[in-house]
């Protein structure tokens, strides 16, 4: 009967070790993974705020109306929209989906105005103004995704 008790107890013993050592091993890998991919987001994400700032200083220029200028925002625009698609390939999705609403935002005012650029015009602040919440909420996130040590589930 002794025997019986102690092998029980060991094999349970065994089972709940596997069980642990797993655990840990699941852990391990998410902390892995999350270290490997802290250096490809935070230059995603630097790159995605630098271009963004180099639209807000383009929005800012006096020289709005003129074709140089709709030649120099055009394409910075599209190279906000390939930096926010280099954003959501390293993630993760909240951050992913920060960086499209800030391009969709700037596309959306861009539109709007056809080649909108804020001047003093109040309606043009508001507009202005429009942009700095969703990339402040990008940011935000960003920052939280690359701060995150891999103690949090899921990426």
């Amino acid at each position: 009967m002794t025997a019986l008790v102690s092998n029980r107890w060991t094999h349970r013993m065994a089972r709940e070790q596997l069980e642990a050592q797993s655990h840990q091993a699941d852990q391990q890998r998410r902390f892995d993974l999350r270290t490997e991919l802290r250096e490809p987001r935070q230059l995603a994400y630097s790159e995605f705020i630098a271009q963004a700032h180099r639209i807000q200083e383009l929005a800012g220029t006096t020289c709005r109306d003129s074709d140089e200028w709709k030649g120099r925002i055009l394409p910075a625009v599209q190279e906000l929209g390939k930096l926010g698609a280099s954003v959501a390939v390293v993630g993760p999705a909240a951050v992913a989906a920060r960086a499209a609403g800030f391009v969709q935002a700037t596309i959306g005012l861009l539109r709007h105005a056809g080649g909108w650029v804020p001047s003093e015009r109040s309606e043009d602040l508001a507009a202005a103004v429009a942009l700095v919440a969703p990339l402040d909420a990008f940011i935000e996130a960003a920052r939280k995704a690359y701060e995150d040590d891999g103690s949090n589930v899921g990426t």
